[in-house]
């Protein structure tokens, strides 16, 4: 029967230990897989210029909202975002609302999505509604010296009346 030293008894154990351990080492120095994404960029308007204070609102059809302000770069940002599919909207005083929809999103995905903003429209509606005192024309103002003949006629009136 052959003896066994102590040092070799010592030697086995650290090799059965480090084989036993290096399997959870590796593991242990491998990245963490990010399950969540981001959405960032940056609004702008017509001249490329930077719109700070603008409110993007990031939703989806299951009912998620997350709000944030552009900064003084005109930048946004949301992290920790689930994947899924989703629509940004953008507004700013005096701009147009841009909406983008179906914005697809994976596990660890990071997007970037520069927004570039049109100014609001100046859409001024007028309604003329006649009622009886005759039809004006909206192209050149006429008729109205009817209505500008009448008016002196009672303002002379009240005058003369001493109503004024």
């Amino acid at each position: 029967m052959r003896h066994i030293s102590l040092r070799e008894v010592l030697r086995a154990s650290i090799a059965v230990a480090f084989a036993l351990l290096l399997p959870w080492l590796v593991v242990a120095q491998e990245p963490q897989k990010n399950d969540k994404a981001t959405i960032r960029g940056t609004v702008t308007d017509a001249t490329q210029a930077v719109v700070t204070g603008a409110t993007a609102v990031l939703t989806n059809a299951a009912g998620f909202k997350q709000q944030t302000q552009t900064d003084d770069k005109g930048a946004y940002s949301f992290t920790g975002i689930e994947a899924g599919t989703y629509a940004l909207s953008i507004t700013a005083p005096n701009f147009a609302v841009k909406s983008l929809d179906n914005i697809m999103l994976t596990a660890g995905q990071e997007v970037s999505l520069d927004v570039p903003l049109e100014p609001a429209s100046a859409k001024t509606e007028v309604n003329v509604e006649s009622s009886g005192i005759g039809k004006v024309e909206t192209e050149t103002a006429r008729g109205c010296e009817h209505w500008a003949q009448r008016t002196k006629f009672h303002a002379a009136d009240r005058t003369r009346s001493g109503r004024e």
